[in-house]
């Protein structure tokens, strides 16, 4: 407590004016007193009992009245009468209200421990809740589980966690969904895949056997076309073997004709021909290229004559 002594003389006031300013003030002091000494006793009580609690908010509560009804409005009345002593008044409101004030305060913190620890409690039963149950909710920071009882807290932990368990299932059985579904279409497109194979495969067998019939039918108007060709060649054989006939017959028709004409030139032919043969040189010694020559050319000669002959 503040024990600060304050005396009118301070303030250069007489000790009768300080009677009168002090009026009632005493009584209101003696009042604090008696609040004073159960203060003193109810400080060193158990903050936690609900009983300390009571008592320390009753009694709180006498001390701001004495406060607030006794002192303030002492020091209100007693102040009007002057400025000094006015300013008298304020160091004894000071003084006297801090006394209170102290009191009050040290008894609020017994009023409202309880009320922080109770406030820590559930601070801490949040802090905990919140750490189990915000794997299975989301923005759990937003909801008071501290107030929930027990029984309360454990179905309500227990329903979000089935219904998470139950989103968690129908996720990971959507991911097999959707696995699946992929698995089957690319097993579809697999056995599209050979389809279409089968159908190339067979598409090329066709043409294949399309292309060995084409070439079977080339082959037959090969072989046709070569039998064309064949009997048209011995057709142009016939052809060209009547006209070689009809040309030998033309010819050997000629041939008779000009043997008759030679027939009837033959003695003429014949004596000139003999009189060619007759065409001799006589024998020489001489034996050298001149020789030699002249008998070459004699001999051509009767040839040329002979031939000349054969053209009558």
């Amino acid at each position: 407590m503040n024990e600060t002594l304050v005396t009118a003389k301070q303030f250069g006031i007489e000790p009768k004016k300080e009677t009168e300013l002090m009026g009632n003030l005493p009584q209101i002091l003696n009042e604090r007193n008696v609040f004073e000494f159960e203060y003193n006793s109810l400080i060193k009580k158990n903050p936690i009992e609900p009983k300390t609690v009571k008592e320390a908010r009753d009694l709180r509560l006498k001390i701001k009245d004495n406060r607030t009804k006794g002192i303030l409005v002492w020091h209100k009345n007693s102040k009007e009468v002057f400025l000094r002593g006015g300013q008298f008044c304020d160091a004894i409101k000071n003084k006297e209200t801090e006394v209170n004030l102290s009191m009050e305060n040290r008894l609020d913190e017994i009023e409202n421990y309880a009320k922080k620890l109770e406030i820590k409690r559930l601070q801490e039963i949040q802090d905990s809740r919140i750490l189990i149950i915000n794997e299975f909710l989301e923005n759990s920071s937003e909801i008071n589980f501290s107030l929930m009882d027990q029984d309360v807290w454990e179905a309500y932990l227990s329903a979000k966690k089935n219904a998470f368990n139950l989103r968690e299932q129908e996720k990971r059985e959507a991911i097999e969904r959707q696995i699946a579904k992929e698995k089957a279409e690319q097993a579809a497109r697999e056995a599209q895949r050979l389809e279409n194979e089968k159908l190339r495969a067979e598409a090329a067998a066709k043409d294949k056997e399309i292309q060995k019939e084409r070439e079977a039918q080339k082959a037959i108007l090969e072989a046709q076309r070569a039998e064309a060709l064949k009997l048209q060649a011995e057709l142009d054989k016939k052809k060209a073997l009547e006209i070689q006939i009809e040309n030998e017959k033309k010819e050997a028709e000629l041939k008779a004709k000009k043997e008759a004409e030679k027939k009837a030139k033959a003695p003429l032919k014949k004596q000139l021909l003999d009189w060619v043969v007759c065409f001799s040189l006589p024998d020489t010694n001489i034996k050298n290229e001149k020789s030699i020559l002249i008998q070459q050319k004699f001999e051509a000669f009767k040839k040329w004559a002979k031939s000349e002959i054969e053209t009558i």
